[in-house]
């Protein structure tokens, strides 16, 4: 596939480039203009007054559709001279072809125009099929790094358009698993005796906690989506066990904890890093700090610290909420419960951070209430 910018400049497009040319000598001028005309070129300028000529130049250079494709610059002048102009030019444009005509042959002015920038030096006197020959090359050269930079601003900006296209996908399917994690949390609490709020509720505890103790922000907010499937096995809990209004027998305390490790085989095969996020949760959040939790009764820093983080968001909301079989417990009650659990079933440093964020949790608690 041939691309616009491996397409040769054609003839036309040289013949109707623009072209200024600057010299104080107006019979230069307008002989020049002559014989680029008889040459095919049909957009031509002359001014004989180098400093009119800067004026001209980036007037033109704010109208993009005006600016011209290639100066031919006398270096000698009066008041601003060659040297002047190219300094003026390439100070606001280092594209544009500037080719230099002048009868001075001396090496020291070819070394100075060529180090401001000319792109050519052309001394007088000169034949005008060599001239026309250097204009055309220098055209063709700057129409196709012209031709270039539109190619890549073209590219640049469908990169851009994908990379959005790419983001608002990936936020869809991100969205969409969120929506399914919390569909499968909404179904296991159907099968319980706590609500969509206690979800809710548990998914914001977890999410501040984490901030408390330096999660990364993304990682933090991963657990407000994921915090609230850490029961999802209870979806194979007999109805005589979960819904049993009194103490469980030992048997059935033994199937109820099953649920745990039920939880983490649902969701531990999925490719995506947060639904196996919430298979961790599941399968951790009943692991106490001592080492006394099931299902694995892995102690300390091998509990997953986002089944350490959830542990005490679980309990937490547990004891401030109302349930069939309780009241709610005051939140000094509740502060104190966990202050007595620190190093047997919590942590002691995420205790003590969940209390310094209990004005945060509260607001949480109020705005969710069942």
């Amino acid at each position: 596939m041939v691309t616009s910018c491996c397409i040769p400049i054609s003839q036309q497009t040289v013949k109707q480039a623009r072209i200024l040319i600057i010299d104080d000598n107006l019979q230069n001028i307008k002989l020049l203009l002559e014989q680029l005309k008889d040459e095919g070129f049909c957009n031509l300028t002359g001014e004989v007054n180098s400093r009119r000529a800067l004026e001209v130049y980036f007037t033109k250079m704010g109208q993009e559709e005006m600016l011209f494709d290639l100066i031919l610059l006398d270096i000698m002048m009066p008041g601003v001279d060659g040297f002047g102009v190219i300094d003026g030019i390439r100070s606001n444009c280092l594209v544009t072809p500037i080719l230099a005509l002048t009868a001075r042959q001396d090496q020291d002015t070819r070394n100075r125009a060529l180090e401001k920038g000319v792109s050519d030096f052309i001394t007088r006197p000169f034949n005008i099929k060599e001239l026309v020959l250097r204009i055309e090359v220098h055209l063709k050269a700057h129409f196709n790094t012209k031709r270039l930079e539109n190619h890549t601003l073209t590219l640049d900006s469908l990169v851009y358009e994908r990379t959005k296209e790419l983001e608002q996908a990936n936020q869809n399917l991100t969205d969409n698993y969120y929506d399914m994690l919390w569909r499968m949390a909404l179904m296991a609490e159907f099968r319980d005796n706590e609500t969509a709020l206690h979800m809710k509720r548990m998914g914001h505890y977890s999410m501040l906690l984490a901030k408390a103790v330096g999660m990364n922000v993304n990682d933090a907010e991963l657990l407000l989506h994921t915090a609230p499937l850490h029961d999802i096995g209870k979806v194979d809990t007999p109805d005589n066990i979960l819904l049993k209004p009194g103490k469980l027998n030992s048997i059935e305390w033994t199937r109820m904890k099953n649920h745990a490790e039920t939880g983490w085989i649902i969701l531990k095969d999925h490719s995506s890093s947060l639904i196996q996020g919430a298979a961790e949760i599941a399968y951790s959040h009943h692991e106490k700090w001592d080492g006394s939790g099931y299902p694995q009764g892995i102690k300390g820093e091998d509990i997953p610290l986002s089944g350490r983080i959830i542990a005490i968001a679980d309990v937490f909301d547990a004891l401030m909420s109302r349930r069939p079989y309780k009241e709610p417990w005051p939140l000094g009650k509740v502060l104190e419960l966990l202050q007595k659990e620190k190093d047997h079933h919590f942590e002691p440093q995420l205790v003590d951070q969940f209390i310094r964020i209990v004005p945060q949790t509260m607001q949480v608690n109020n705005q969710y209430q069942d």
